[in-house]
């Protein structure tokens, strides 16, 4: 498996001395910039930042760091960190069936009525909940 946009393989390791034979592979002196690269093409059962269309016979998938890039329209994910503040919930459009993502644009409204409504810690204490459903 192999993310539709830049055709960089997925890792998933079965056993834990496949994934530390890949991390080694594919990380050198723990530089960051690699580690995230890993990170993103990372998929297990507890962690999967890929992306999927949802759209019936579309098989696209894509990889967190080419899902940032289209969203966003940048060409580098350096880009984003400058304008973090100002977030951009577009209408996300699947490169290969060009259908919308209805589910993520809403999703990303909620989080900003959500923001909007509720008391600072009480939204954050909402979106730990919500990225980290085993710790309540």
């Amino acid at each position: 498996m192999e993310c539709a946009i830049c055709y960089e393989k997925f890792f998933i390791p079965k056993t834990k001395e496949e994934f530390e034979n890949m991390y080694n592979k594919n990380v050198q002196d723990n530089n960051l910039e690699q580690i995230m690269k890993f990170t993103n093409l990372l998929i297990t059962s507890k962690h999967n930042t890929s992306y999927k269309c949802p759209t019936p016979n579309c098989n696209c998938i894509i990889c967190e760091n080419c899902w940032i890039k289209i969203k966003h329209n940048v060409k580098d994910i350096d880009e984003i960190l400058e304008y973090e503040n100002k977030y951009n919930y577009n209408y996300f459009k699947c490169p290969y069936c060009i259908q919308i993502d209805w589910k993520e644009y809403m999703n990303n409204v909620f989080v900003e009525l959500q923001k909007k409504i509720l008391p600072e810690d009480i939204f954050l204490e909402e979106t730990f909940k919500r990225i980290f459903p085993e710790f309540k």
